[in-house]
């Protein structure tokens, strides 16, 4: 049986970036020479006075030190020929050595083989070096008459007829020392290697974030009709009784009649469509000397295929930053009178007047494509005309040379992976523009606008605005600064983020109180932040006002009368939502409101989630004695400040009744009596347990709530309930932010004693299923692997914070 193995591609997609570092070697200058750098480390990216630096901000943020334009154009390559106003860059450096780096990774070399069929129970496995770290033997030996090599290392006599009519022919004869030789002056063609191996960038010049705006609004107003039509397709459903007809509707964004409604629009028609230009993109590849030409010629070769178009395009050359691009332009007047030979059929859609501008601004839309050699850099740019591609000669016209790429200067002499800028007008621009939340249920608020028979839809119709308005207040919160990324290599992988969005959800400003309850090694992950209150309660109302309309929705399509009331495949549906608006809905609601209001006013802002596998195994029927007794389980814990203990009691009040309420009507339908669990607790220093009783339950495996007049946690276990409140009256508040921590040492330490566990115990534990108990054996090897190829990774952390009222964030993928 083959072992699966894609299951692992989760987390090795997730953990491959960390990697061994390697050492720095000398930046270059734009010839290629060699520039010193000091080995000082460089400043951070604010000029004026220093922000308030956490304790966490101090382990990644390097000391202050001037950083000139020559510094940053070595360091950064490309991007000293992009001109100050480009408003987006992605440089991505050195990736030949990336992908190295992750190849040598256990967890890598593990999923090659089994993806390669290299892997235990495969067969050969003998280049795999694991194997032999292991001692472990091939599952499949090939006899020697099964062994395809062996077979085909004695040609047959078409083979042999083969060869000999190709020599006769003047074609290749293996045998030929002359057409050896050609054989072995043959190239292939540069592999991706070549090309992504040492930086490539991709670049947005002026104007590229105004029109990503467009095209935002454009994918709002697509949404809008796209969720109109499936509201009415709804209310067709419920009127017919077929909902094929509702399901079919999510294909309405691919038809013909949504391009027409887009291209009629008064907000995303033809008035968008003539500002809509193709924006300036840089695409640069940085190139060894000897592989230029091959690596010019695939680019080339890119943009060559418009030259089959014919009349539609024409040549172009010209000169930029003292080199010549050339390519071809492709000609939008000549794409208006292809359209405008279809007038017949497209003004069956249109009206003329629409049509004829659509046409026009079509005719004004023109697309350059070009390529050619800058420095050590092979160049492909695009964008509406020559004039607006522009490349910076001189450092003083270059992005180097603004303070934009400030937030770079602290890692010159850092082993760069990646470095992102975002203009701040520019992505201010683009989220603005972004309205399909609110397109969305104005959408569905217009479907059910004027459809008859369905009778009034007043109270929906404002819900759904209620919708609109209050997702309205909450983007109020949010806000946008420049954004700059470093990304490079440093006890493995380290990201270093300054500006972007902030949605307004964490109190940067409030002390993290329960920081300190990840410090311990045992603790596998960690969480730790503070949420905003006024935000919290605006969330809250949106989600409410969401409840309550697709509440009002389903209650509309169940009140809708089917035309054919016996082929209403609908029925079912609307017997169900009937029983449960009489039986169910009122105590969900106050089961809600338990839970989102008088919870949420009884526990203070900030909470920290805690795991490890310090618990105890329950006492489950079937599991052996000695598991249960040596084997450890997960604990998973919240734990938040108690700011209001009578909140927290009337939230208990509410649940409980509503729970109680429910499996009582539970009971009466389904004809069994279901007697709610009374709960039980248990008090210690001053902390009250409640939990339901179950024969496996204990100390370490006890689904409960632990609640003071300090502090509120929900746990599996009970233990490490008081023990975090234990340790949570200890805490200091140093440090601000959110936090994450995940341990894969105690990850890894824990899947070992696992392993060991039921290893020992395997007859015992699978009994009498003998199949599953081979299964289990013949993946040992695998699941040795597995938990061996951990052995690379630490640690991952993300520490957001705020400094200087721009958000910072530091990830660490730690390697050992």
């Amino acid at each position: 049986m083959k072992v699966r193995a894609t299951w692992m591609l989760v987390p090795a997609m997730a953990l491959c970036l960390g990697a061994c570092k390697k050492k720095e070697s000398a930046p270059l200058d734009a010839s290629g020479n060699p520039v010193e750098v000091t080995p000082d480390v460089p400043g951070t990216p604010q000029e004026a006075e220093p922000p308030v630096v956490t304790p966490e901000a101090k382990e990644v943020v390097p000391t202050a030190k001037e950083v000139t334009p020559e510094d940053r154009a070595a360091k950064l390559g490309f991007a000293q020929y992009l001109p100050k106003d480009t408003e987006l860059m992605v440089s991505v450096f050195q990736g030949e050595e990336t992908v190295n780096k992750v190849k040598s990774l256990k967890l890598w070399k593990l999923i090659d083989a089994q993806m390669s069929g290299a892997g235990p129970g495969f067969g050969d496995n003998s280049d795999f070096e694991m194997d032999e770290e292991l001692g472990m033997e091939p599952d499949i030996e090939m006899a020697p008459e099964d062994n395809e090599e062996s077979k085909a290392a004695e040609p047959d006599d078409a083979m042999q007829e083969g060869a000999a009519l190709g020599a006769a022919s003047g074609g290749i004869d293996m045998d030929s020392e002359a057409d050896s030789e050609d054989m072995d002056g043959f190239e292939e063609p540069m592999g991706p290697e070549g090309l992504l191996g040492k930086q490539v960038v991709l670049a947005f010049g002026h104007g590229s974030m105004e029109q990503a705006g467009y095209l935002n609004l454009l994918r709002s107003r697509m949404a809008y009709f796209q969720f109109r039509e499936i509201t009415r397709a709804l209310v067709e459903a419920a009127r017919t009784g077929d909902p094929s007809l509702f399901t079919d509707s999510f294909a309405y964004q691919y038809t013909a009649e949504m391009f027409t409604e887009l291209i009629q629009d008064q907000e995303g028609g033809v008035d968008l469509f003539e500002k809509i230009q193709m924006p300036p993109i840089y695409l640069g590849f940085k190139t060894s000397a000897e592989d230029r030409e091959e690596a010019a010629s695939q680019i080339r070769s890119t943009v060559d295929f418009m030259g089959m178009m014919g009349e539609m395009v024409e040549p172009v050359s010209f000169e930029k930053a003292g080199v010549t691009f050339t390519g071809y332009r492709l000609l939008g007047s000549k794409l208006a009178e292809m359209l405008n030979a279809e007038r017949d059929s497209a003004t069956e859609m249109m009206d003329e007047a629409t049509f004829d501008r659509f046409v026009k601004a079509l005719s004004e839309k023109n697309i350059v494509a070009c390529t050619g050699t800058l420095g050590d850099y092979v160049v492909l740019m695009m964008g509406s005309s020559e004039e607006e591609l522009n490349l910076a000669s001189d450092l003083n016209d270059s992005m180097v040379s603004s303070d934009e790429l400030k937030f770079t200067d602290g890692y010159v002499d850092k082993d760069l992976s990646a470095v992102i800028y975002g203009q701040e007008a520019g992505l201010k621009s683009v989220i603005s523009a972004d309205k399909e939340f609110a397109a969305i249920f104005e959408g569905i608020r217009d479907g059910f606008a004027g459809q008859e028979g369905i009778g009034d839809t007043r109270n929906i119709e404002a819900l759904l605005q209620t919708v609109v308005d209050r997702g309205e207040e909450l983007v109020k919160f949010q806000t946008v600064h420049g954004y700059g990324l470093v990304s490079y290599f440093d006890e493995g992988y380290k990201i270093e983020t300054y500006g972007g969005t902030d949605p307004g959800s964490v109190d940067w400003s409030a002390p993290r109180k329960l920081a300190h309850l990840g410090d311990s090694p045992d603790v596998v992950l960690f969480a730790n932040g503070s949420s905003t209150e006024v935000y919290n309660e605006k969330l809250t109302g949106l989600l409410n006002s969401v409840g309550e309309t697709v509440y009002a929705l389903a209650a509309k399509a169940s009140e809708i009368p089917a035309e054919n009331v016996e082929e209403d495949k609908l029925a079912q549906y609307k017997e169900m939502f009937g029983m449960f608006d009489s039986q169910f809905r009122e105590d969900l609601v106050n089961m809600w409101n338990g839970f989102s209001v008088d919870m949420a006013a009884g526990l203070g802002q900030e909470a920290a989630l805690v795991m490890d596998f310090k618990g105890s195994i329950p006492t489950v029927p079937g599991i052996p004695q000695k598991v249960v007794d040596e084997g450890k389980f997960p604990r998973a814990s919240y734990i938040a400040p108690v700011v209001d203990r009578t909140k927290l009691a009337t939230s208990w009040d509410k649940i409980n009744l509503s729970a109680t309420s429910m499996m009582g009507k539970i009971s009466t339908m389904s004809g069994m009596e279901i007697p709610m669990q009374k709960p039980i607790s248990s008090e210690k220093d001053g902390m009250t347990t409640w939990f339901f009783p179950m024969p496996f339950f204990n100390d370490e495996f006890l689904p409960s709530v632990t609640v003071g007049d300090d502090w509120f946690v929900a746990s599996t276990s009970k233990n490490q309930a008081l023990d975090l409140v234990g340790k949570a009256k200890t805490g200091t508040a140093t440090e601000t932010g959110f936090l994450f921590k995940a341990n894969f040492v105690a990850l890894q330490a824990y899947a070992r004693e696992c392993y060991a566990l039921v290893d020992a115990n395997a007859d015992e534990i699978f009994g009498d299923n003998e199949s599953a108990l081979n299964e289990y054996k013949h993946n040992k090897e695998t699941m040795i692997q597995f938990i061996d190829s951990f052995d690379d990774f630490d640690s991952v952390s993300i520490k957001v914070r705020k400094e200087a009222d721009v958000l910072r964030g530091s990830f660490h993928f730690k390697t050992r």
